[in-house]
Order: structure tokens, then C-alpha cells, then sequence
């Protein structure tokens, strides 16, 4: 079974730095409640036309890409932001 894990990339970690310390508590808490799951993606809905997936949290969302490797599963997270 291969696992996932949630990396930020430079643009979305400084997005997310910039939202209200309540948003990111409550963001990440969603995405270690995905990081438990057997398969996260499930959770997410894939953009149309496209190798990306999107998380809701409340009124923000999570855009991922899934980058495989052998061993391990990376969602990299390339955009946090309001609706």
C-alpha cells in the first residue's frame, strides 16, 4: 500500500501564511484528517480538464497535484485560498 502525504509548494506555503491563524489551524486539521484516509483523493474533486484536485474547507480550498514515486504518494498543495 502506498501512502500520501501533503507537502507545500513555496507559493502556497506563503498564501497560507497569510491567512488568519484560525484558517490555517482549521486547514490543517482537514488535511490530517485526509492524511489518515487509505485513499485521500477520494475526499477530492478533480478539476476538470486537468491533473489537479481540490479540498473544500469551509468557505478555502486546497489545490493539490499528486506527484507518484515508488514508495510514497506526494500531494503537493500549489494553492491556498478563499472562494
Amino acid at each position: 500500500m502506498k501512502k500520501y502525504i501533503f507537502q507545500y509548494s513555496r507559493h502556497a506555503e506563503r498564501e497560507f501564511l497569510k491567512l488568519p491563524k484560525q484558517i490555517r489551524k482549521r486547514i490543517n486539521q482537514k488535511i490530517q484528517e485526509y492524511q489518515k484516509l487509505k485513499n485521500p483523493l477520494d475526499k477530492a474533486k478533480r478539476m476538470s480538464n486537468s491533473h489537479y484536485y481540490r479540498y473544500r474547507v469551509g468557505d478555502y480550498r486546497i489545490i493539490c497535484r499528486k506527484d507518484e514515486d515508488k514508495k510514497l504518494i506526494v500531494l503537493v498543495i500549489v494553492k491556498v485560498g478563499h472562494r
